[in-house]
């Protein structure tokens, strides 16, 4: 088990949508017990006593059966409620993020001009083409299983297949395990269709500042509602952040091949389905010193879908040219 009950309670709370819960004493005066005992479980000194109690917890908290079952499986395994594996509580990772649907985006109006994706495309020299004919430049092959998930991935005929089994009671991905790394100025494009899935969560997305499985950055498209994200999640941290937030993107073609790009410059990322700018304003991302470029798929609880991604290309901007005097 990689949490305990008081880790999880404490990223629950911290994560957790009730607006009639704020703190510590509001969640004892709804669950039926005293400040003393809920300082008590947050403080790691004993959980609760009885399986009920956890119910009512994950009651207050809206949270999910997966949620509600690791909370009640971190305390004693036997008071799962809601069936979800064993093996999945005992290995599972958590995702430390959320996403509401925003449909008012704060947009500043006086940033920086938003990059001619076009133009970029043209101007700019190609330093990382994979056109998925093979797989000299190692890519991830073959099934991966972290225990929550599993997919399959494989190359073949320009396209890049990742097939994903999701096990769990949320949405989940996983990603291809690419070996191309992020240069300081750069262009990515890359074209992806969906080949199963219809649910409203489930997707594809290009994964940008990446170092593992769970420090990354996820331009996520979801192609069934027309809407894109922007977030970011740290490694060992409970922290995340939302850089967009489940944005209108009318450009999504829900049946067809879409084309997404990111460009970054230094710090400012500017991000594009089928061309067109997802925001019209710059989204400052910190860097990372080192970090890989990548792709995924997502599904949503307990499904399976796949994607086919292709034409994957990174560009840079060409070396400024010198005279030389005869």
């Amino acid at each position: 088990m990689n949490y305990t009950f008081a880790e999880l309670l404490h990223v629950f709370f911290a994560l957790h949508t009730n607006k009639a819960i704020h703190t510590y004493s509001e969640l004892s005066s709804s669950i039926g017990v005293s400040r003393r005992t809920i300082n008590a479980w947050f403080a790691g000194e004993y959980p609760p006593r009885s399986k009920e109690l956890v119910l009512r917890i994950a009651e207050e908290l809206l949270l999910t059966p997966q949620q509600a079952d690791l909370l009640l499986y971190s305390v004693k395994p036997s008071w799962v409620a809601y069936g979800t594996p064993p093996e999945v509580l005992e290995h599972i990772q958590l995702f430390r993020y959320s996403e509401d649907a925003d449909a008012t985006p704060t947009i500043n109006s006086e940033d920086i001009e938003t990059p001619d994706l076009s133009e970029i495309m043209h101007l700019w020299s190609i330093c990382f083409d994979e056109p998925f004919t093979s797989n000299h430049q190692s890519w991830g092959t073959g099934v991966k299983d972290d225990g929550v998930c599993a997919v399959h991935r494989s190359i073949a005929g320009g396209r890049y297949t990742l097939e994903l089994q999701n096990r769990a009671h949320e949405t989940a991905f996983m990603a291809g395990d690419s070996s191309c790394f992020a240069p300081k100025t750069f262009c990515l494009t890359a074209q992806v269709r969906m080949l199963s899935g219809g649910n409203d969560d489930e997707g594809a997305a290009l994964v940008f500042e990446e170092i593992s499985d769970n420090c990354f950055a996820l331009f996520r498209m979801r192609p069934y509602t027309q809407q894109a994200s922007v977030v970011q999640t740290f490694e060992g941290r409970n922290h995340h952040h939302i850089y967009i937030n489940r944005i209108s993107a009318p450009s999504i073609k829900k049946d067809d091949t879409n084309t997404l790009a990111i460009i970054c410059i230094d710090e400012s990322f500017w991000f594009y389905i089928n061309g067109a700018p997802v925001q019209k304003a710059r989204t400052h991302i910190p860097r990372l010193s080192r970090s890989r470029l990548d792709v995924a798929v997502i599904a949503g609880a307990f499904r399976s879908v796949s994607a086919a991604w292709s034409n994957f290309c990174v560009r840079v901007p060409r070396p400024p040219s010198v005279d030389i005097d005869p």
